[in-house]
């Protein structure tokens, strides 16, 4: 699992995204606007996950139990689905990501969608990441 590119690293080289570098930070854009990247953790087993990303059963990876915390709220696990996305635009990405001894590994490749299927998957996408605002 270590050599595989991040999701960040695999859009920022990919053809229709820029990486600009801040002072303090950088951000990645696209011709529809800044990419937006997040996240969502599971409370399943990472092998489950794997399979329907391979599958892109993006539906079905709805339907898998989200890790919450005592209140409800999202939380944290071991199995995360990274996940970026233009709004209003025709990218969407997503790359399953595992955690062994409190650090975070790509478990497959980068999926970068474009054009009519990425607009497709856009709510989806925007539904599974528990870090974007209601």
């Amino acid at each position: 699992m270590g050599d595989i590119q991040s999701l960040e690293d695999a859009l920022a080289v990919h053809p229709s995204c820029q990486r600009i570098q801040g002072v303090l930070f950088s951000q990645i854009r696209h011709a529809g606007g800044t990419v937006q990247v997040g996240f969502r953790c599971f409370d399943c087993d990472a092998d489950r996950l794997l399979v329907l990303f391979a599958q892109r059963d993006f539906e079905e990876i709805t339907r898998l139990p989200f890790a919450t915390d005592a209140a409800g709220e999202p939380g944290t696990s071991l199995v995360r689905l990274d996940i970026a996305h233009v709004p209003g635009s025709d990218l969407v990405g997503a790359q399953p990501v595992l955690y062994s001894d409190y650090v975070p590994s790509p478990a497959a490749p980068a999926l970068i969608l474009e054009g009519e299927e990425a607009r497709g998957w856009l709510e989806t996408f925007r539904g599974l990441d528990q870090t974007a605002g209601s």
